[in-house]
């Protein structure tokens, strides 16, 4: 599958819904817990996919090896990623329309336009991918979306906060577990 360590995956979702309500407390106060909720679903598509991606293992791996991210890896194994399939399962469990499109379109919100909820999880997920953010001192290195940037108005200082309240976030949170 993704070659992750058990536990990653869960730390990862709850780093991207912590950072998520961070940058939305800052944003938009009034949908902190939207974005906090969009921010934990979408890798539960990889929960689905994983047990597929194992068959299909080989070509995965060389689609990263060859510089693809792990999105764009998984549209040329299967056509879709794990983003979409979080989408699906969300419209099939009723959650608000608004949800399903962060989930579904947080590698890429400028597909929706301006989509406040999606610009706010796209941001969150990449920059929880950072394992230190005292050594990005630019914005423009984060591969961040051009209209999160500008509709979210954030620049390194406000990341580097979201960032860090989302890791002391997560070590309290899984310190009780």
């Amino acid at each position: 599958g993704y070659g992750q360590e058990s536990g990653e995956l869960w730390r990862h979702s709850l780093a991207v819904a912590a950072c998520a309500r961070a940058i939305s407390k800052r944003h938009n106060p009034t949908i902190i817990d939207d974005a906090f909720s969009a921010g934990l679903i979408p890798d539960c598509g990889k929960l689905i996919l994983d047990r597929h991606l194992a068959v299909r293992s080989a070509m995965f791996q060389k689609y990263l090896s060859e510089g693809k991210r792990v999105f764009e890896a998984e549209r040329a194994v299967f056509g879709f990623d794990h983003a979409q399939i979080a989408g699906s399962v969300c419209e099939k469990w009723d959650i608000p329309r608004r949800l399903v499109n962060a989930v579904q379109f947080h590698h890429a919100p400028s597909l929706l336009q301006v989509n406040e909820l999606a610009c706010i999880v796209h941001t969150a997920n990449i920059v929880m991918h950072v394992p230190d953010m005292s050594a990005v001192s630019d914005i423009s290195s984060l591969e961040l979306d051009p209209v999160a940037i500008r509709y979210l108005n954030l620049d390194i200082k406000h990341i580097a906060f979201a960032w860090n309240e989302s890791q002391e976030y997560v070590s309290k949170t899984l310190g009780f577990l």
